[in-house]
């Protein structure tokens, strides 16, 4: 086995093991196979979520895309298969979560560019270890030593997670555009700070499967100065995308409407005749229309006048030319 080799040269601190996180609901490592079960625990009516489910709901497509590209670059940088799944997002307050993690463990943090915040990687031990010895070309099987990283082994596992977090900036392209900043990595949340005590963060954990069935599970951390520029930009997509449909619709309904074949009549002006009148005609009667040689009857769409034509011919058809109308003048019909 690779990772225990490294560790003899350069073995400092204290033996531990990485160890189930004590916060409820917070991720923890495991390399046991063993699969990740919910628990039941108490609601803390005086905890309130910063951040609505419903706007994190539209979160989780881009932590999927994250979860995938990250799954793909590790299986290429460790030359094993590896399969990423997302845990369900959790909001916690910085100081409740970081005393919550185990020490010594692996965090690594990076400044997203242009917000301004941090978010940082959770790696603990046995994950780290597994990672390591996937990168030396072992194959994940074996006891690894409960102890701190050794700098060499830290080195490995800080050029794995920079280039999973460097899929960060691509999978948030589509809603605002960001870049991964420099990484720093430390054994302990008491030297890694990314928000303020009470700030909440959101904490969104990953189960990882790699090689022949091991298994681990790590987490990222939003705090909210980070989270909440990539939700409004998330809340001006939707409304631009809410516009565009609703003009896509009305286009679609002009245009169709514009089709429909609609029946028009050309028509003298009405006149007004007696019973008697109406009763005594017969073949040859002239009735006097009242108007003018040259004046312009009606072109009708039902009741509606739509404008006023000339009788005229297009060849050998009758037609009529438009002399008035809204659109324009000498149209011919």
């Amino acid at each position: 086995m690779v990772a225990g080799v490294l560790g003899s040269a350069e073995q400092v601190g204290v033996a531990h093991g990485g160890e189930v996180d004590g916060l409820p609901g917070a991720p923890g490592g495991q390399h046991d196979g063993e699969n990740v079960r919910g628990e039941v625990r108490l609601y803390d009516f005086h905890h309130q979520d910063a951040l609505d489910r419903a706007r994190l709901r539209r979160f989780y497509p881009l932590l999927e895309t994250l979860g995938h590209r990250m799954a793909a670059n590790l299986t290429t940088n460790l030359r094993v298969p590896v399969h990423i799944e997302i845990g369900e997002q959790e909001q916690y307050r910085w100081d409740e979560f970081s005393g919550s993690l185990p020490e010594p463990t692996f965090l690594a943090s990076a400044t997203l560019i242009p917000l301004g915040g941090r978010v940082m990687l959770h790696v603990p031990l046995d994950l780290a270890m597994l990672l390591v010895d996937f990168r030396l070309g072992g194959n994940g099987w074996g006891q690894f030593p409960a102890r701190p990283l050794t700098e060499i082994e830290q080195k490995v596992v800080s050029d794995v997670v920079a280039m999973a977090l460097s899929e960060i900036g691509p999978s948030l392209s589509p809603v605002i555009p960001v870049q991964v900043g420099a990484l720093t990595q430390a054994a302990s949340a008491m030297f890694l700070q990314i928000a303020k005590p009470s700030e909440i963060c959101l904490v969104v954990p990953f189960s990882l499967e790699a090689g022949e069935g091991q298994t681990g599970a790590f987490s990222l951390t939003f705090p909210l100065n980070v989270m909440l520029p990539i939700l409004e930009a998330l809340d001006r997509l939707e409304v631009k995308e809410m516009t565009e449909d609703q003009g896509d619709s009305r286009k679609e309904v002009e245009s169709v409407l514009q089709e429909v074949p609609v029946d028009i009549a050309v028509s003298f002006p009405e006149i007004t005749l007696s019973s008697d009148q109406i009763l005594g005609l017969r073949p040859g009667n002239v009735i006097p229309l009242h108007r003018e040689q040259g004046e312009p009857l009606r072109l009708q769409a039902g009741d509606m006048t739509i404008c006023h034509v000339l009788p005229a011919s297009k060849g050998r058809r009758l037609a009529c030319i438009v002399v008035e109308s809204q659109e324009g003048r000498g149209l011919i019909l």
